[in-house]
């Protein structure tokens, strides 16, 4: 089966559900539930199953049908079986984008709103993409300095354990979660910076995370700021870390320094000591060109600003996006870009998720990562971002979608509005917002 947008698969799956359930397809909405909004027993969930197999050519196990209770879990599933069947690369398409724009802005036939509405299909076409990519946080540090509560507020939902015991086993916890659709697993890693009496069994330790993960997307290393000194379990974490995955892990790494009030009353002096003496001791292992370029952050998760004022989920999610590998850069975007405040107006968030406000700076160096990862962006905005800006300025809903051929003066509005669903409006209006267009 050819690559299907999610909006092509929705508007099949709704055909599926209104023939075998008797519904009319405008009553099958994405958020309904199969049972208990549209009524299907158990004897219509088996013949759904079949009949979706029959009309997308997969196969559907038992155990993955248990799981999918809506229509949107349907059409989710749907599109990352077909997106694997065709093994798309997001990257290969950013190339060919930027090469193909190059190309049009170069030959200069083409006027503004045709390459308005080439780049903005070909952007959703990466966003589509890199909704079915999935990224991995590893965390190092001993229990108890606050992994989990820190990686909880930057991802707005509880992703990970914050009640879990003192582990007696050098065990690795995999935490599997998926926001707006994205696929993330952090991975939790108690025992290279606890010293327990399981010292020696860490090459089994880290065999099972090389086995379960493909990658690891960010690294990070927390450990409490209120430390004179690194402890000799957190220097033997670092040495075990480096010889398992390579010196590469650290050039996508951070150091997160929890407990940011129990500093020292010089805060700034504080933790400039105490960013140098981490680096100084990664750089042991990996030299101080990589070990000296990890960012640290400091956060209290008892209050939304360090001591010196700052708002640290901000500068948190900032260090995080910069650092993280370009591939799952997209993905990360897409699992919070509804908690950024420039869109706040624009579509609601959870009331219990904190917004995330950056400031100018932090937003030009956001700015500069998704210029590495997306280059044709830098191409929009030094040619036409003000008219891109204006298009994505208005859209609202797929509607507003199917609109752009009539803003742009191109008839590719139309072919759009068929692709998107409402989730990536929000995407592309925090892209504007980014880029200042």
């Amino acid at each position: 089966m050819s690559f299907m947008y999610r909006n092509e698969i929705f508007k099949e799956v709704q055909e599926v559900l209104s023939e075998q359930l008797g519904i009319e397809e405008d009553k099958i909405a994405l958020r309904s539930n199969i049972i208990t909004d549209l009524g299907a027993d158990s004897i219509d969930l088996v013949e759904l199953l079949i009949a979706l197999e029959e009309k997308f050519d997969i196969e559907i196990p038992d155990s993955d049908a248990e799981r999918i209770t809506t229509v949107k879990g349907v059409v989710h599933y749907i599109h990352k079986r077909i997106y694997k069947n065709q093994s798309k690369d997001p990257r290969q398409i950013i190339e060919n984008l930027t090469q193909n724009l190059n190309h049009v802005i170069k030959d200069g036939k083409e006027s503004v709103s045709s390459i308005v509405s080439y780049f903005l299909n070909a952007l959703i076409n990466v966003l589509e993409i890199s909704r079915d990519e999935t990224f991995v946080y590893l965390l190092v540090g001993r229990t108890g300095v606050g992994k989990s509560s820190t990686i909880n507020a930057l991802m707005g939902k509880k992703v990970a354990e914050t009640s879990r015991s003192k582990p007696t086993t050098m065990d690795v916890t995999f935490y599997n979660n998926e926001i707006n659709g994205v696929s993330f697993t952090v991975v939790d890693t108690p025992g290279l910076c606890d010293d327990y009496v399981e010292k020696g069994k860490d090459s089994k330790y880290l065999e099972a995370i090389l086995t379960k993960v493909p990658r690891i997307d960010l690294l990070w290393f927390v450990t409490p700021i209120y430390e004179t000194r690194i402890r000799r379990d957190e220097l033997d974490g670092i040495k075990i870390i480096t010889e398992a995955f390579g010196t590469d892990i650290w050039k996508h790494s951070i150091i997160v320094f929890t407990f940011a009030d129990k500093a020292d009353e010089d805060y700034a002096e504080h933790l400039q000591e105490r960013t140098e003496n981490i680096q100084g001791a990664i750089a042991e292992y990996v030299g101080t060109e990589i070990a000296g370029q990890i960012p640290a952050v400091a956060v209290d998760n008892k209050k939304e600003t360090t001591p010196d004022g700052k708002v640290w989920l901000a500068e948190l999610y900032t260090r995080v996006f910069v650092r993280m590998s370009e591939i799952s850069t997209i993905p990360f975007l897409l699992t919070t870009v509804n908690r950024l405040s420039f869109i706040d107006a624009f579509t609601a968030s959870d009331s219990e998720q904190k917004t995330i406000n950056l400031d100018e700076e932090q937003k030009g160096d956001i700015r500069n990562k998704l210029f590495s990862v997306i280059p044709a962006l830098r191409f929009i905005g030094e040619k036409i971002g003000y008219a891109f800006g204006s298009v994505v300025s208005t859209l609202t809903s797929v509607e507003e979608s199917k609109s752009i051929g009539s803003i742009t003066g191109s008839a590719i509005g139309e072919t759009i509005g068929e692709k998107v669903d409402d989730w990536i409006n929000p995407v592309l209006r925090g892209i504007k917002e980014l880029m200042g267009w």
